[in-house]
């Protein structure tokens, strides 16, 4: 059992109440080869930080620090995006890929040459 001292300062540091939002991370992966990370995430001149105005999500280009491919999504408990806790893995990346496409839409294809 812990010691009087020890279950105050656990509970000190525990969610203020059942369901409150806490910062949360989701790692993206991608291919080396993916449009994504030839037009976004790699090169000299590429952000470390990605800004958005979606105040849930700051985004971190973990392919600048060494991973390769990978971008860093803090969801920030501040934000009070408390539907995320009821939401599934798949669905909060759903919702983190359409703040990317908001960001960066895609591009569309090149146009098909003429048929002769």
């Amino acid at each position: 059992p812990l010691s009087p001292t020890k279950l105050a300062a656990a509970r000190h540091l525990a969610m203020p109440r059942r369901g409150a939002c806490t910062h949360e991370k989701v790692v993206l992966r991608w291919a080396l080869s993916a449009p994504f990370v030839q037009r976004v995430l790699d090169g000299d001149e590429a952000p470390l930080q990605i800004a958005t105005t979606d105040r849930r999500f700051h985004f971190l280009n973990l392919h600048r620090y060494g991973r390769p491919g990978q971008l860093l999504c803090h969801i920030w408990a501040d934000a009070e995006w408390e539907e995320h806790a009821e939401l599934s893995d798949r669905a909060i990346v759903a919702e983190v890929v359409a703040a990317l496409r908001a960001i960066f839409p895609p591009r569309p294809p090149p146009p098909r040459p003429a048929s002769e």
